[in-house]
């Protein structure tokens, strides 16, 4: 393969990782909406991020002993961008318990946009007009979906505390986005996930004991462990590497365009297993969707 070959299939294999990426974390939503009554937010996210923790320690030991002094030099930084990521895993699922879909939909569309503004205000990632016309129309295509081309449902949206939560959720990984490219490069990736991973679960710890004390705890089954152990593996260790592979291969911007298609995947699992209908709205929204994908795309070949 030549040079120029090779610089193409890269891009070509980070837009293939990212679609997967949101697959896994569409079909996250799904089991975290169907799990919702039986494990606590907070206790789900340990676990979920605490085993995904031991698991990336299995695997990147002999990295981390190596680096060790690197990571003792860098422990704060690790554990902000760690808690990046969990914290606005906890604030998800937690919002989903005060929020409706609708309203959750609308307020998660505006990642992609957060993602860019961030990495514009903190990298100097500078966005052409062709990558904000797809964001844009990425944006109109998920708020098609959601609001069924009814203009109602758009002029009634108010906002509660779990469309509050859910926006700040939004910031949360957004600042992760654009700031894990800043973390030490010696590592390898299964290290520094592992040190994101355990700086964010010993973060949450505290908070999912004081919620199992006051609030609520964890009823345990076979259907609930196995949903964890999903969790922690496919969106968490699988879908965060390959996410963080494909930041580093085509930046944060075009990275994050592809999260639109999460409810582009949740309408289709809600299609395919839980027996709701094909509409028209499904059809132009992910067209509309693909649209965008493939104008921000366009503009980094450009």
């Amino acid at each position: 393969m030549s040079n120029k070959q090779a610089g193409a299939a890269r891009p070509a294999l980070a837009y293939v990782m990212l679609t997967f990426v949101a697959l896994t974390w569409a079909s996250a939503t799904v089991i975290l909406r169907g799990v919702h009554e039986q494990i606590p937010p907070l206790q789900l996210t340990c676990w979920r991020w605490s085993i995904g923790a031991l698991f990336l320690l299995a695997l990147g030991w002999s990295d981390i002993k190596a680096h060790r002094a690197i990571i003792s030099i860098n422990v704060r930084q690790y554990f902000v961008v760690g808690c990046f990521t969990t914290v606005g895993s906890s604030i998800t699922a937690t919002a989903l318990h005060f929020t409706t879909a609708i309203n959750g939909g609308l307020v998660n569309a505006a990642q992609p946009a957060v993602t860019a503004m961030l990495a514009w205000l903190l990298l100097r990632e500078k966005l052409s007009v062709r990558q904000v016309a797809g964001i844009l129309l990425a944006v109109i295509g998920i708020v098609a979906m959601i609001s069924r081309l009814n203009w109602t449902v758009i002029t009634s949206f108010q906002f509660n505390a779990g469309d509050v939560l859910m926006l700040v959720a939004v910031v949360s990984y957004g600042l992760y986005a654009t700031n894990v490219r800043k973390l030490p490069k010696q590592l390898g990736l299964n290290a520094t996930l592992f040190c994101l991973f355990a700086a964010g679960s010993l973060a949450l710890i505290p908070f999912a004991i004081a919620e199992a004390i006051y609030f609520d705890r964890v009823t345990f089954s076979w259907q609930i462990a196995a949903a964890v152990v999903y969790l922690a593996l496919i969106p968490s260790v699988l879908a965060m590497w390959l996410w963080n592979t494909a930041i580093h291969q085509v930046g944060v911007n075009r990275s994050a365009v592809f999260l639109n298609l999460i409810p582009v995947f949740g309408a289709a699992m809600a299609i395919a297993f839980l027996g709701e209908s094909l509409q028209a709205y499904h059809l132009i929204g992910a067209l509309l969707v693909g649209a965008g994908i493939a104008l921000v795309v366009r503009a980094q070949r450009a």
